[in-house]
């Protein structure tokens, strides 16, 4: 695969895939990243970022979290049980790599299942890192805000349709698109090739949707 470090220039669904690793395989490093993405067969042909990109990528979008190890002992009662549950799913999300989780992400995942009782147990572990790392970073939250607000997954394809609308018509940003994927599918697993076909028309929707609102908003040309 060719390889490509321009900053502004990894292919998205390469990073898609980057960001994916970095928030749900917290003891990958880079290099298993890289080696990763060179042995998909879907990816065949796209662009591969050198290994100093992938490290930038993956420190930008995993949470550094010095929150401490989440224990039963300490915790209070009513937030046990969505934090139990979603540990028990995020083992085996993660095929036995993550065991714990913080005192941080323990914060998250109440709150998440408190707003949005819906949200399956991993995407609320996934989420609530994405809001950690963005925080760190100073990055905006507004497309995850979005995504919970409209929660497409909890009413069908009518849900997604009217979420998928707001993305085209230029109102909101779209989420991660591993996210949109995890959830319209109803739970995490890993990118397939008809996920990245899904990807490409996606953005070209979007592409398509947003170029036409920048045309519409151009002002008239001098006389």
């Amino acid at each position: 695969m060719a390889t490509d470090d321009r900053r502004k220039h990894v292919d998205p669904i390469v990073q898609d895939t980057i960001v994916r690793l970095a928030i749900g395989r917290p003891l990958w490093k880079a290099v298993q990243v890289e080696t990763y993405l060179r042995g998909l067969k879907k990816l065949a042909g796209r662009r591969i970022p050198t290994l100093r990109t992938i490290q930038r990528l993956v420190a930008e979008h995993r949470p550094t979290d010095s929150s401490g190890r989440w224990s039963l002992s300490d915790a209070l009662v009513e937030d046990v049980g969505p934090v139990l549950q979603t540990l028990a799913t995020v083992l085996e999300y993660t095929t036995g790599q993550v065991g714990f989780v913080s005192h941080a992400e323990a914060d998250w995942i109440v709150r998440l299942s408190a707003v949005v009782p819906a949200l399956p147990p991993v995407e609320r572990w996934l989420i609530g890192r994405l809001y950690l790392a963005r925080k760190e970073q100073g990055d905006p939250t507004d497309d995850l805000d979005m995504l919970l607000a409209f929660a497409p997954w909890g009413n069908g394809e009518d849900g997604w349709r009217r979420y998928t609308r707001a993305v085209e018509t230029g109102w909101i940003t779209a989420a991660p698109f591993f996210l949109l994927n995890t959830l319209h599918r109803g739970g995490a697993h890993m990118m397939s090739a008809e996920d990245i076909e899904s990807l490409e028309r996606y953005e070209q929707r979007v592409g398509e949707a947003v170029r036409s609102i920048r045309s519409r908003r151009k002002p008239p040309a001098a006389k």
